[in-house]
């Protein structure tokens, strides 16, 4: 089974030197797949050509590249290709495999629209093949499909596994470059799941061949039916999958709504604008990916932005929109909002943590903050991400009790509350990107 892959890559991406070094990849993967399908093809077509190969060929090529299914919401296909790919390398070498490997590529790029890559595609794919079909000739001593089943089943494992290490990275490889983003997490998100494709059609294709040495050739045709049932069967359960995720994503959206909707009324309330959390948010999440924080911790800190002060509902408006300092014992009415906003979100039932983050927003680096008095690390780092963002912003905001600050003067107040006040990393990261925070605002 092959997964196809395309992704294009985040808008705004400059041009330069990633753009060159991905030419350059792609240049020489390029290269030296086609110089290896020459190669191959030279080996095959200079020898008579077996014409059980050729069916098989023309098999993979007509019917199984045309069999395809998307995988979920990715734009990624999935196709029964590599099952017969396998076989071709078991019973008749790496160079018939490459051959065919090459000319199924280039049919489904084709197929599949993606002709500014169908080079690298080919390529890629030749490449592949040729190596994990060369290295299981060299470490196993294959004798073709009359060989016993163990020694067939590890020679079907390790193309299986070769051919998915290769492919994987080259297209993960392809993919940093051009999104500028880290190869471990791209081949995490993409391509990690992608493996059970790979031994599941190692395992087709060793059943394949043993079915052939058993009856013979052609009894190879009686698997393409009995594969492409499994393979629709498959395809229907994902489309009930997509339409569970579908459904799945609406309520998230209707969530996230409502979260915004009762993030407005606060905003009200307090007469802060709308803006402000908008701000706020922005800052957050630009922070926590600098930060490598997890999915749940990002999604935490986008609804902890929006609703840090909801707990000001329980707080008096005379309090709120006082334009003079508060008293001591205003203050700690104030306080309570922490509270009161941690248990409301709390009842609400996130799959995020959220309730940590608006609960410790008022937390001090040094140990003075409110409410739990939590210092250093103790504090989450989402609650210290979140209190150096809603304070930069909030700052430069005119209040009832005082001017807003200039962005310098703001600048400045974060840096003298680090190590005191603030996060002194959160701090400096902050301020590092400040720009591209800015600009993502306008």
């Amino acid at each position: 089974m092959q997964p196809s892959n395309s992704r294009k890559s985040p808008g705004g991406q400059k041009p330069g030197q990633e753009g060159i070094s991905l030419k350059i990849f792609r240049g020489l993967i390029s290269g030296l797949g086609l110089c290896v399908f020459a190669f191959s093809a030279f080996n095959v077509l200079s020898a008579e050509i077996d014409p059980d190969w050729l069916l098989l060929a023309l098999v993979t090529v007509l019917v199984v590249s045309r069999i395809e299914t998307s995988i979920l919401k990715s734009s990624r296909a999935m196709t029964l290709s590599d099952t017969f790919l396998f076989t071709s390398a078991l019973l008749y070498g790496p160079y018939a495999s490459v051959l065919l490997a090459g000319i199924d590529a280039t049919i489904s790029a084709v197929q599949q629209r993606k002709r500014n890559v169908l080079l690298f595609n080919m390529a890629q794919k030749s490449l592949s093949i040729f190596a994990s079909g060369s290295l299981v000739y060299i470490l196993i001593d294959f004798r073709g499909p009359g060989m016993d089943a163990g020694r067939l089943a590890l020679a079907a494992a390790i193309l299986g596994l070769l051919h998915y290490i290769l492919t994987s990275w080259m297209s993960t490889m392809a993919l940093a470059l051009e999104q500028r983003r880290s190869l471990m997490t791209i081949w995490h998100e993409s391509f990690l799941w992608t493996s059970v494709l790979y031994f599941t059609g190692a395992a087709a294709a060793f059943l394949m061949v043993k079915l052939i040495a058993v009856i013979s050739f052609y009894a190879f045709i009686v698997s393409v039916p009995i594969l492409t049932i499994g393979f629709y069967a498959y395809k229907v359960y994902l489309d009930k999958v997509e339409s569970s995720n579908h459904h799945a994503e609406e309520m998230a959206e209707l969530h996230l709504r409502t979260i915004e909707a009762l993030a407005i009324a606060i905003d009200a309330k307090d007469e802060v604008t709308h803006d402000h959390v908008r701000r706020v948010q922005i800052y957050s999440t630009g922070l926590a990916r600098l930060f490598g924080l997890s999915d749940a911790e990002i999604e935490a800190l986008k609804a902890g932005a929006l609703l840090h002060d909801i707990g000001k509902l329980a707080v008096p408006d005379y309090i709120l929109n006082k334009p003079g300092h508060l008293t001591p014992a205003e203050f700690e009415k104030m306080k309570v909002h922490t509270i009161v906003g941690a248990e409301i979100l709390e009842r609400v039932g996130f799959p995020y943590p959220v309730a940590p983050v608006v609960r410790h927003h008022h937390e001090r680096w040094d140990g003075r903050g409110y409410p739990d008095g939590l210092r250093a690390d103790q504090i989450p780092i989402t609650a210290r991400i979140l209190t150096v963002a809603d304070c930069f912003d909030a700052v430069r905001e005119d209040r009832q009790y005082r001017k807003a600050m200039t962005q310098e003067e703001a600048i400045r107040f974060l840096r003298e509350g680090g190590g005191t006040v603030f996060d002194p990393s959160v701090v400096g990261v902050f301020l590092d990107h400040l720009d591209e925070f800015e600009a993502e605002i306008r």
